[in-house]
C-alpha cells in the first residue's frame, strides 16, 4: 500500500481520521433475510388493524414494512417491532384480538432469530478480509522485530473489539490522539536502542546479603519501641486527656494498645520470639506484618540479565500450595506513575531441617526512574481474607507459618551484545561523524523495508524523511538522534500499523475477480495468525513456495505450530472464542473467596490453554473439549480442588495429564473447568443463566439473543423460591421464553459447581432437563456425553471464529459453503484439529484477496 508520509504533523493526523476507517469498506451485494412466515401471520393477525393502510397508530405501518431485510433501516425497524413485543407494549391490552402467551413467545422468538441472520447478513464483506490496525499484543511484538525493544503495554492504545475477538476491523477507529500515542510509543523504543543502548556497559558484581542478623535487630528495636509506648499508655489515668501525658495525638495513645487494629505489636513479637528468626530472615504473610518483602537491587540496566539465588525454606505448618514466593518488578512506570510487574515464581522446597538453594534468571524491565526488584510472599498479596485470618491468628496470641531465607544474591549485570548488534544493524554500521543524508536515506529505506513487511518503499516516501532529518539534525545533540523522528514516522505509517492486503492494482483494472495472496502477504498473515508478529526472513525466504506446494504449507503450519511462540495462538484464538479473555477482570468475593489467591488464579486461567495444546499436540479429538476421559492440572490445582488431589510433586507447577474415572469425570472437557464455572458467576453466587448461554455460543453454536431492553423489571422477587422454581417462573414470561427454553435447564445442572469451581453434590438439585432440540439429559455428566454427539456444532463454532481471527472480518452467509467443508474434514480425520487447520489455511477464501 502507498498512502504517502505520515510524519504526525497536524496535516498526517487529519488524513488519518480521514483514510483510515475507509480502508476496510466494501460495497457487496448482500443476501437478504426473509422474514418467518409464520411471524408474517402473527403480524397479520395481531398487528396490522392498527398498523396498516386504514389506521397506522403513532404514524407505524407494517403492512408497507418489507419483510426481506436486505438493509440496516429495516432491519432497526423490525428491531422496533421485537422491542415493544418484548415490553409488552404490543400488542395492546385493549385490542379486540391478542394473542396467547404460547402465541406471543413464538413470534417474539420467530423475529429474534430472524435478525440474528439479519445482522449477520448486514455485516457482511463478500467474504473479503478487511484491512485493520495491529492490536495490542500484534504491536508489542512487532516493534520488538524491527527494533530489537520491548515496550510496555502502557504505551499501546487498548484494543477495540466486536463480540469477542481484537482483530476485527470493522470495529476499530483512529483518530488523530490515537496516532499520536503511536508516534509517542516508536519515539521512545528508537530512543532506546539508538542511544540508550548505546552506553558503556557496567561491571559484573556478585551482591550477597544475609539479613537474618540486621532484620531480627530492628524487629527487636520496634518491639521494645512498642511495649515502651504501651507502658507509658498505662500509666495515664482513665479519662486524662492522653496528650497532657507524653503523646502528641489521642491516636498514638489509642495505638499503644497491642490489641488496636493498626498496632501490629503482636506479629513483631511472633517474629522476634520465633527462634528461627535467629538463623534466617523471615516472611510472614500478615496484613501490616513485621515483613512481608526485601530490597534485592537498586538500579539494574534493562540491556543486561540478572542471576537471582537463594537458600530458602518453608516452616514445617506451612500449607503444600502456598509454598511459593515472587519476584516483582517495582519500578517508576514509562509514563511518569509506578508499576509493579511479576517476575516469575519462587518454589519453596527446602524444610527448615534441609533449605533448598533455588536460582532464577531474569531481566529487568526498562523504567527512567531505576528498579527496585523485591521478593514477596506470593500467598494472598497485601489484601485478601486469609492474610486477615492469619493477622487474627497472631492478635490472639496464636501462631502462623513463615518463610526462611538464609542468604540471597543477584548477579549482574550480564550482557549479551544483543542491544548494541540489533543498533548496529538499523544504523548499518555508521556511527554519528559518518551520517551524511545519504547514508540517512539508506538507513530509512532498510528500517522501511523491515517495517514495511516485504512492502515496496517509495522514493518519494524516502526523500520526505530527508525533509524531516534535515529539521531534526538542525535541534538534536547528534546526527544518530536526528534519525529517531523520520524513523518513528515510518512506524506509524500504515503500512507498518496496518495488515491487510493492497488491492489497489486490482482496482485500476478494474478486476472484480479474486487475486490469489502473493507469497508475502501469505506469510504475513500466517505469521500475525500463529506468531502475532512480523514474518522471520526465513519465512519470507521461502514465501512462494507456501502458494504453490501444499506439502511445504503443511510443514510450515507443524513448524510454526511447534514453536513455542505459538503459545500466543493458544492464548489469543481459543482463549477469545472460548468466551474465556476476560477471566482477568472478573473480580470474586473475597470474603467468601479469600483462599482463591493470585497462584490459583494463574492455574486456573493456565488450565484450558493446556489442555487443549495437549488435545492438538496429541492429534486427539476436538470432542474431548467438551467431554474427556482425561484434563491438566497442575499440584496446586490438585490441592484446591479436592477430587483432583494426586501425589503430583512438580517443584515449577507444571500441568501434567490425570487420567479421570467415575469419582472425577466431572472435571472432564471444559465445562468441568473452573474458569468456565466462575465465569459463569456474579463473583460471588452462580450464574445458571450465564452457563447455559455459554454452552449455547461455544458448544451448539446458536447464540441467544441479547436480553430484552427491560430484562430488569422482568426479575422475579420472591426470595422464597429454588433456583429451578424461579427460572420456571421467569421462562413463563412470554419475552423469556424464547431463549430461557434454550438454556435453562443446562445452566442449572452445573449448579453443583460454585462460584469458583468447587463440586458439591447436592441431593436436593434438580439437575435433569432439556437440550434445546427437546431431547434430555439426566445429570450433568450425562449432559456432556450427550453434548458430545454435537460435536459438529462445536466445530462450526471454532471455525466461525477462526475466520473473524485471521481474516479480520465476521463470519457471514457467503461463508457457509467454506465451514460446512471444514466440518466435513474433521469428521473425516477424527476431529482432530491440525487437520481441519491445514484444510482451513489452503481452502481459496483464507488464499485469496
Amino acid at each position: 500500500m502507498s498512502f504517502g508520509l505520515w510524519s504526525g504533523s497536524l496535516g498526517g493526523l487529519a488524513l488519518a481520521a480521514l483514510v483510515i476507517p475507509a480502508l476496510g469498506q466494501k460495497h457487496v451485494k448482500l443476501p437478504s433475510v426473509e422474514l418467518n412466515k409464520n411471524f408474517k401471520t402473527f403480524v397479520d393477525s395481531y398487528c396490522i388493524k392498527c398498523h396498516g393502510a386504514k389506521k397506522n397508530k403513532s404514524e407505524v405501518r407494517l403492512d408497507t414494512l418489507s419483510t426481506s431485510i436486505d438493509n440496516p433501516a429495516t432491519a432497526q425497524l423490525w428491531r422496533d417491532v421485537l422491542d415493544v413485543l418484548n415490553v409488552g407494549d404490543m400488542p395492546p391490552e385493549e385490542a379486540n384480538e391478542t394473542p396467547d402467551d404460547k402465541e406471543l413467545a413464538e413470534a417474539i422468538g420467530l423475529l429474534t432469530d430472524d435478525l440474528m441472520k439479519a445482522r449477520k447478513a448486514l455485516a457482511a464483506s463478500g467474504g473479503e478480509s478487511v484491512t485493520r490496525r495491529l492490536n495490542e499484543i500484534e504491536y508489542i511484538h512487532s516493534i520488538k522485530a524491527v527494533t530489537g525493544v520491548t515496550i510496555g503495554d502502557e504505551w499501546v492504545p487498548d484494543d477495540e473489539n466486536g463480540e469477542d475477538f481484537n482483530t476485527l476491523g470493522w470495529y476499530q477507529t483512529f483518530s488523530p490522539a490515537i496516532l499520536e500515542v503511536y508516534e509517542q510509543a516508536a519515539e521512545h523504543a528508537l530512543r532506546r536502542i539508538l542511544i540508550d543502548a548505546n552506553a558503556p556497559y557496567e561491571e559484573t558484581k556478585i551482591n550477597r546479603q544475609h539479613p537474618a542478623e540486621k532484620v531480627l535487630s530492628a524487629r527487636r528495636q520496634s518491639v521494645a519501641r512498642m511495649e515502651e509506648n504501651h507502658e507509658k499508655a498505662l500509666k495515664v489515668p482513665e479519662g486524662a486527656d492522653p496528650t497532657k501525658h507524653g503523646f502528641k495525638k489521642k491516636g498514638d495513645y489509642d495505638r499503644a494498645f497491642p490489641l488496636h487494629r493498626h498496632n501490629p505489636y503482636p506479629q513483631f513479637k511472633l517474629y522476634v520470639e520465633n527462634k528461627n528468626s535467629a538463623t534466617g530472615m523471615l516472611l510472614y504473610n500478615m496484613r501490616g506484618g513485621p515483613i512481608e518483602s526485601i530490597r534485592l537491587t537498586g538500579k539494574t540496566d534493562w540491556r543486561a540479565e540478572y542471576v537471582f539465588r537463594a537458600r530458602l525454606a518453608a516452616e514445617n505448618s506451612m500449607k503444600p500450595e502456598n509454598k511459593y514466593l515472587m519476584l516483582v518488578n517495582n519500578r517508576n512506570g514509562d509514563r511518569r506513575h509506578t508499576r509493579r510487574s511479576e517476575v516469575d515464581l519462587i518454589p519453596v522446597a527446602g524444610t527448615i531441617d534441609d533449605p533448598k538453594e533455588v536460582e532464577l534468571r531474569f531481566k529487568p524491565t526498562y523504567g527512567e526512574g531505576g528498579h527496585r526488584l523485591m521478593m514477596i510472599n506470593r500467598e494472598t498479596g497485601r489484601q485478601g481474607g486469609e492474610q486477615h485470618a492469619n493477622t487474627q491468628i497472631v492478635d490472639k496470641g496464636g501462631r502462623v507459618p513463615a518463610y526462611w531465607i538464609d542468604w540471597l544474591e543477584v548477579e549482574g549485570p550480564l550482557y549479551d551484545d544483543s542491544y548494541k548488534n540489533k543498533r548496529r544493524e538499523l544504523l548499518l554500521g555508521k556511527e554519528d561523524q559518518a551520517i551524511n543524508e545519504s547514508v540517512a536515506a539508506d538507513i530509512f529505506r532498510s528500517f522501511a523495508r523491515s517495517a514495511f513487511r516485504g512492502g515496496p518503499v517509495s522514493e518519494d516516501f524516502i526523500s520526505k524523511l530527508i525533509v524531516v532529518y534535515k529539521q531534526e539534525v538542525k535541534i538534536r545533540e547528534s546526527k544518530v538522534e536526528a534519525l529517531i523522528k523520520p524513523m518513528a514516522t515510518i512506524l506509524t505509517s500504515p503500512q507498518f500499523l496496518f495488515l491487510g492486503v493492497d488491492k489497489s492494482h486490482q482496482r485500476r483494472l478494474g478486476l472484480k475477480k479474486k487475486v490469489k495472496l502473493s507469497g508475502n502477504d501469505m506469510a504475513t498473515r500466517l505469521s500475525y495468525m500463529f506468531w502475532k508478529e512480523p514474518p522471520s526472513a526465513e519465512l519470507f525466504r521461502d514465501a512462494d513456495k507456501l502458494m504453490s506446494d501444499h506439502a511445504f504449507m503443511d510443514r510450515t503450519i507443524d513448524r510454526m505450530l511447534n514453536d513455542p511462540k505459538s503459545d500466543r495462538f493458544y492464548n489469543e484464538f481459543f482463549m477469545q472464542w472460548l468466551g474465556l479473555a476476560g477471566y482477568d477482570e472478573m473480580t470474586l468475593d473475597q470474603r467468601q473467596y479469600f483462599f482463591f489467591d493470585d497462584i490459583r488464579r494463574y492455574s486456573v486461567k493456565q488450565q484450558p490453554v493446556e489442555f487443549i495444546k495437549y488435545t492438538v499436540n496429541h492429534d486427539l479429538s476436538l470432542a474431548n473439549l467438551i467431554d474427556s476421559d482425561y484434563t491438566l492440572v497442575d499440584s496446586v490445582m490438585g490441592r484446591l480442588y479436592k477430587e483432583l488431589e494426586t501425589a503430583l510433586e512438580n517443584d515449577r507447577g507444571q500441568f501434567v495429564k490425570l487420567n479421570l474415572d467415575e469419582t472425577n469425570r466431572h472435571r472432564a472437557g471444559l465445562l468441568g473447568m473452573p474458569i468456565v464455572q466462575i465465569l459463569g458467576s456474579t463473583g460471588s453466587r452462580t450464574s445458571p443463566v450465564d452457563r447455559g448461554a455459554w454452552i449455547l455460543r461455544k458448544l451448539l453454536n446458536s447464540p441467544p439473543a441479547p436480553p430484552p431492553p427491560n430484562v430488569d423489571q422482568l426479575e422475579i422477587k420472591d426470595k422464597n423460591l429454588t433456583a429451578r422454581q424461579l427460572f420456571e417462573k421467569h421462562k413463563s414470561i412470554p419475552q423469556c421464553y424464547s431463549c430461557h427454553k434454550k438454556m435453562d435447564d443446562m445452566g442449572l445442572a452445573m449448579e453443583t459447581f460454585d462460584a469458583v469451581g468447587r463440586w458439591e453434590e447436592k441431593k436436593e438439585l434438580v439437575v435433569s432437563g432439556l437440550f434445546p432440540d427437546g431431547s434430555e439429559f439426566k445429570d450433568f455428566n450425562d449432559m456432556k456425553k450427550k453434548l458430545r454427539s454435537k460435536k459438529d456444532q462445536m466445530v462450526g463454532s471454532m471455525l466461525e471464529s477462526l475466520i473473524a481471527y485471521s481474516l479480520s472480518r465476521e463470519s457471514e452467509f457467503t461463508d457457509e459453503t467454506y465451514v460446512e467443508e471444514m466440518v466435513e474434514v474433521a469428521r473425516g480425520n477424527g476431529y482432530q484439529f491440525k487437520p481441519i487447520l491445514k484444510a482451513f489455511i489452503k481452502h481459496e477464501k483464507f488464499i485469496y484477496k
